[in-house]
């Protein structure tokens, strides 16, 4: 009875670790569990180390000197670096298989919402003292910086669309609140409701058809422009009197 219980036993932690070995084995090969040579393997290994390199170090090796950049407020330098670390991040990551290692790609959203930031508070300063050109520079560059990465511009594009109301010039003043409009990343019901003001006092400003209904047409062009701001300034349009 012993003995069927030792040998019992021994099948167990003796297949486990059988299993284990064949597992690490089967890790230095492809993504289908394909064996490889052992050298071939370190050889792999060495070209993903090296395309993943960047000025000498390791892509991994930067993490504190990306982090120092967004402390000290060196943006574009940061923006550079990242760029840089993520072509060899994406290069290691081909060549063994699997995703880019995602901290990279956060942070450089990151670094392109506060460069947004800072681009419009300095435009929201130049118009204070009356520099509007200089203003409406700022405002442009922030829009860049936040649409390299995909990130909402809404609250500039209304900045803008205010400035141009100001000068009567209402039709601008509409293209920039439907950008707004178009141009959502997950607005909160407040967020909807001032860019529906705005395309409303724009549309007020212009000299539309006689019998248009106002509220109506804000509503439509509102929701036209949440899925192409362009088709909504067609649709705009198309009230003008002639």
């Amino acid at each position: 009875m012993w003995e069927f219980f030792i040998e019992l036993l021994s099948s167990i932690f003796g297949g486990s670790r059988s299993r284990r070995k064949k597992i690490e084995v089967d890790q230095t090969g492809s993504s289908t569990g394909e064996k490889i040579d052992v050298e071939e393997y370190k050889k792999r290994r060495e070209r993903a180390e090296k395309a993943g390199s960047y000025k000498g170090k390791h892509f991994t090796q930067y993490v504190e000197e990306v982090k120092q950049l967004k402390r000290e407020e060196k943006y574009d330098e940061a923006e550079k670096l990242l760029r840089e670390l993520i072509k060899a991040a994406e290069k290691q990551a081909s060549i063994e298989g699997h995703d880019p290692p995602p901290w990279y790609y956060r942070q450089l959203k990151i670094v392109q919402k506060k460069k947004g930031r800072k681009l419009r508070k300095l435009g929201e300063d130049a118009l204070k003292e009356g520099e509007n050109d200089k203003a409406w520079s700022y405002f442009n560059k922030a829009c860049m910086e936040l649409n390299k990465e995909g990130l909402s511009s809404h609250r500039v594009r209304l900045k803008m669309a205010k400035m141009r109301r100001k000068e009567d010039a209402y039709e601008d003043s509409l293209r920039f609140s439907l950008i707004a409009a178009w141009d959502k990343r997950e607005f909160d019901d407040g967020e909807l409701k001032i860019i529906y003001k705005n395309i409303k006092r724009s549309l007020n400003g212009l000299n539309l058809k006689e019998d248009t209904d106002v509220d109506e047409l804000t509503e439509e062009l509102h929701s036209i422009a949440q899925d192409n701001h362009e088709k909504a300034m067609e649709k705009a349009e198309g009230y003008l009197a002639d």
